[in-house]
């Protein structure tokens, strides 16, 4: 029975979006998810069906990492389809967007039980083109973020696909459980690194994010921050590997493009002024700290066994606030009644900032175990850079405009969700509560009085913003400049131009007076809290 279910998972959502275009309910597509949801919650772990004649032999499997992925993934799909809206301005466009969500879904739900290398590609290259149609909208605008998407997809797609020949060539056997580090070539790792990579944001990978997040519809934001961002770490965790002896260039290297992507989430992310730029940039720094602690368990083989259960755990929450964040947002701006959402949604930014007594801080409490104090300046520089930017995200939502379009049906099943999204993660063993977990939070708080303080009294940040990259992409204060008008694209050697800049200097970026003010402070704080 279960193997039988285990087929249908993946099955069932590519079948229907053969009818995409006649399904007249977005029922349809809150069923597709089902059976996978049944596995996650009743499925036996162990679980597997193979299929020789299809491809090189599919291998389906249901172990423990993939029966909580399918758990909460699911929830996010069936949620994210109530979110679809009944018609479009657009004529034939919702057949569109559900046949993408549809495909997507399948894909998803492939890799996610995938237990070989073939059928994971498969399913991962499906999710990822798929999603372009989640993205793609009627504006000028949203379209450029969807092609920006396609271009990077396809260039993950093609690095993945070279390191899958590479394995294949090295390799005796296509399932994961036979891969080892003797067969894993260079070159092989670099490819793995660079094409999930680009999934998870890490930086200079991840300029296809901010547009995306800000202008797909939000079911498609849902889904691309959550389910789909995810599957390039499971990408990770399932092809590397991990317990095992490798080179520590691509520790290291992943370590560091880690801490980078949550300093470059912190600084960037700190200076956007709409609410769903914050969560993109807060979801680059969360996944710097993902890749982070990824590269550390790369070189240290023995913490593997401690290291990869909360890092899979760290994910999952990360899965279920920030789809969360971005559909409250929504109804938010649909005017759902604000007394009791803005508590709501303050209650899973304090999550996602790992608050004590919220799902967050529990794992946040375990990953410092598992650690053995190993990484505290990371965990203190991620705590900082979270409560930093969902600070920022609660005031721009506070001062954002409401109109009076929300769905009841939304509603009451993101209420539904809510819970299970903050306290989740209480449900296993070992977790604790920490007052240490507090000293981000309150670093964070200092820093932004501190700011606010100079805000006022030297009218710092208050600078014209620059789009370095692309509009959709990178926002960095000019150095004193008084006007801007600079037009720019995402390829940064290719189409930049700029029409004209009036500051101290024509070609000088970015705000070094605030910027330095902000960085001294939080240096400051990091050393005291390293020499404590």
């Amino acid at each position: 029975m279960n193997a039988l279910i285990l087929m249908l998972a993946p099955l069932i959502p590519l079948l229907l979006a053969c009818f995409a275009y006649r399904l007249q309910s977005r029922w349809w597509l809150f069923a597709a998810a089902l059976p996978a949801l049944y596995l996650g919650l009743m499925g036996e772990q162990g679980s597997t069906i193979t299929l020789p004649w299809l491809m090189l032999g599919m291998h389906l499997s249901l172990d423990a990492t993939a029966q909580q992925f399918l758990l909460f993934g699911a929830m996010i799909w069936m949620l994210a389809s109530l979110y679809i809206p009944g018609r479009d301005l657009m004529p034939g466009a919702m057949g569109h967007r559900k046949q993408s969500f549809l495909l997507a879904m399948a894909g998803n739900l492939l890799l996610i039980i995938a237990a070989d290398m073939l059928t994971f590609y498969v399913g991962f290259a499906l999710m990822g083109l798929s999603a372009y149609g989640l993205i793609w909208g009627p504006s000028q605008r949203a379209r450029k973020a969807a092609r920006v998407y396609l271009v990077f997809t396809l260039i993950g797609e093609l690095a993945l696909f070279s390191a899958l020949l590479l394995l294949l060539v090295n390799s005796q056997s296509l399932l994961f459980a036979e891969l080892h580090s003797e067969s894993l070539p260079q070159a092989a790792v670099a490819l793995l690194l660079l094409g999930f990579g680009i999934k998870v944001a890490l930086p200079g990978l991840h300029l296809w994010l901010p547009g995306a997040y800000t202008l797909a519809p939000i079911f498609g934001v849902a889904l691309l921050s959550g389910p789909m961002m995810k599957a390039g770490l499971l990408g990770w965790l399932r092809f590397l590997p991990l317990g095992e002896p490798l080179d520590p260039l691509w520790g290291n290297l992943l370590l560091l493009l880690g801490v980078a992507g949550v300093v470059l989430g912190m600084s960037v992310g700190m200076f956007q002024r709409d609410p769903r730029s914050v969560l993109a940039y807060s979801s680059i720094s969360k996944m710097g700290l993902f890749s982070a602690l990824i590269g550390f368990t790369l070189n240290h083989p023995g913490m593997a066994a401690e290291l990869l259960p909360v890092i899979v755990l760290l994910a999952l929450h990360h899965l279920m606030v920030k789809p969360m964040l971005f559909m409250g947002l929504d109804l938010w701006r649909k005017g759902a009644a604000a007394y009791w959402l803005l508590p709501a949604l303050t209650l899973l930014s304090l999550s996602l900032m790992a608050f004590p007594l919220t799902g967050g801080g529990a794992v946040k409490n375990l990953m410092s175990d598992a650690l053995n104090d190993n990484l505290a300046w990371l965990l203190f520089l991620g705590g900082i850079a979270a409560a930093l930017l969902m600070s920022r995200f609660l005031w721009l939502l506070w001062n954002s405009k409401q109109s009076a379009e929300y769905h009841r049906l939304t509603l009451s099943a993101w209420l539904m969700v809510l819970p299970l999204a903050v306290w989740a993660p209480f449900a296993w063993d070992g977790m604790s509560v920490k007052a240490s977990a507090l000293l981000p939070l309150l670093s964070a708080a200092v820093l932004l009085l501190i700011g606010q303080f100079l805000r006022r009294r030297f009218d710092l940040l208050q600078q014209p913003m620059l789009s370095v990259g692309n509009s959709m992409s990178w926002r960095i204060p000019l150095l004193a400049g008084e006007s801007v008008k600079a037009e720019s694209d995402w390829q940064l050697v290719k189409r930049f131009r700029q029409r004209y800049l009036q500051g101290f200097a024509r070609w000088q970026l970015m705000g070094l007076r605030d910027t330095a003010v902000w960085w001294l402070m939080l240096m400051l704080l990091l050393a005291l809290a390293l020499r404590n």
